[in-house]
């Protein structure tokens, strides 16, 4: 074997070996942005785990007006 075709056979395993480091990098990448992603919705489960939800109950209130105002008022219309 001469020194060319030492240098082309170990010039093709070195570019061999380019798409299994970038076939590594992508599977990486991939894996740490599934991390991310599941570690941002845990974060969010655990912050919402003691929400109320459900109806509210009625009440009424007097405004600084001195109008009363009631929530039953209100009912199936959107209020924040």
């Amino acid at each position: 074997m001469s020194n060319t075709e030492a240098e082309v056979s170990s010039s093709k395993k070195v570019t061999g070996n380019k798409p299994v480091k970038k076939k590594r990098r992508w599977l990486r990448l991939m894996l740490e942005i599934l991390i991310i992603v599941a570690l941002v919705f845990a974060i969010r489960m655990w912050q919402q785990k003691e929400l109320v939800s459900g109806v509210s109950p009625d009440f009424q209130s007097v405004m600084l007006t001195g109008e009363t105002v009631a929530l039953e008022n209100y009912r199936g219309k959107p209020l924040v």
